[in-house]
């Protein structure tokens, strides 16, 4: 059950859901493991440099989150994060790249592994036309229809090496993420023991947990689901127009994603209002 102690503040939510983003802003952008050529050129190491990153950034948001959310809980969804990471590179090396007859991830391409490696090759073509954060934002990347996923994963790439396993780690960071974000939004409507199933069941959905390299559709589901938080959330502390500058922000977000779903968060807030008719 969420604690009754702390007011869960939609800023800090916002704010703790883009820390990850701002991390990987720091690492590409200062090159410090990329410049180092025997970890980013070596897949292993760089995987391990990628894990390594990933788990730190968890175990800042498990340290807030234990405030709130009990630990057992927490402890739960942390295996479950490391054992999806973990399933995930095993599924890779030991049966995907065997498949495709790859000695790395790096040499995936569009023929053999069809979605990943148009993915993998837009990425590397995205990273050499824009080099730099401000680039990548304006670049017009006609050549792939999800722009969002050329910017989250270029600076996974430019963080850690041009390796496609090396956004394991950070997909699982962001299911786990979001599974708490769906458990907050249902503690906000009907607060009880029964919600600790849902974070659970949805990161054990075969969908996210099974993941396929470069995939999308996590961070798709994960604004949407910070949107839904928003919307639910009626912390007193948090003005009406906050709340809706807070979803204008999520709708751009979700317009580098895919653009019919800009629209999405601004439509929860609506059917929320005409529903509910709750205060806010």
């Amino acid at each position: 059950m969420l604690s009754k102690k702390k007011n869960i503040n939609n800023i800090n939510v916002l704010l703790s859901v883009l820390l990850p983003l701002a991390i990987l802003i720091f690492f590409s952008s200062t090159s410090i493991i990329y410049s180092i050529n025997f970890i980013s050129k070596n897949e292993i190491l760089s995987n391990l440099s990628s894990f390594l990153i990933a788990s730190f950034v968890w175990l800042l948001f498990y340290n807030k989150l234990r405030e709130i959310i009990d630990i057992k809980l927490l402890n739960l969804i942390t295996c479950l994060f490391l054992t999806k990471t973990i399933i995930n590179f095993l599924y890779i090396y030991y049966f995907q790249l065997n498949l495709f007859d790859y000695g790395s991830s790096n040499d995936y391409e569009i023929s053999a592994a069809g979605d990943s490696g148009l993915a993998h090759v837009s990425i590397l073509k995205f990273i050499s036309e824009a080099p730099n954060l401000i680039g990548k934002l304006f670049h017009n990347a006609n050549y792939y229809n999800n722009k969002g996923t050329l910017i989250v994963y270029s600076l996974i790439y430019e963080s850690f090496g041009n390796f496609p396993t090396n956004t394991i780690p950070w997909d699982s960071l962001v299911v786990a993420i979001y599974s708490l974000i769906f458990y907050f939004v249902s503690g906000f409507i009907n607060n009880n023991q029964k919600n600790n199933l849902i974070p659970v069941a949805i990161f054990i959905l075969p969908a996210f947990f099974f993941s396929p390299l470069l995939y999308r559709d996590i961070y798709i589901v994960l604004f949407l689901s910070l949107s839904l938080f928003i919307v639910f959330n009626n912390n007193e502390n948090t003005k009406f127009y906050l709340k809706f500058l807070f979803l204008i922000i999520l709708s751009l977000i979700l317009f580098f994603f895919r653009k019919f779903y800009f629209i999405l968060p601004i439509i929860f807030f609506i059917i929320y209002q005409f529903f509910y008719n709750i205060k806010l």
